[in-house]
């Protein structure tokens, strides 16, 4: 009888294991990842830097690809920089400081 209930419990214990370490890989495949960029009036660079991460993530693969977030923070030159990069580069979006968090939530916790 002790035996019977000691390979029942070491049953119980492995697909308790392999749920988790199942929920443990989905859950890793599932997060999406972005990469955050400030705008600041005083960066010369933006457009640069950001055209050289967009073709980092376009040659990295499929898998591993990160949307860029072009954060709006005050009104300045670099906003119309950042606008025109969404429009021209397919993962790159502009969201200001405030709409951030709201965003974030939207796009990657649903």
């Amino acid at each position: 009888m002790l035996g019977a209930a000691v390979i029942l419990i070491l049953i119980i214990a492995v697909f308790i294991c392999l749920y988790f370490k199942h929920r443990k890989i989905k859950l890793q495949g599932s997060f999406r990842q972005f990469i955050a960029v400030p705008v600041k009036p005083e960066d010369r660079l933006l457009e640069r830097r950001v055209r050289a991460i967009y073709w980092d993530e376009m040659m990295s693969s499929d898998i591993d690809t990160k949307e860029i977030l072009l954060i709006l923070d005050e009104p300045c030159s670099n906003v119309f920089t950042a606008r025109r990069l969404e429009t021209e580069l397919s993962c790159v979006r502009t969201v200001h400081i405030s709409a951030l968090k709201d965003y974030i939530i939207r796009k990657y916790f649903t």
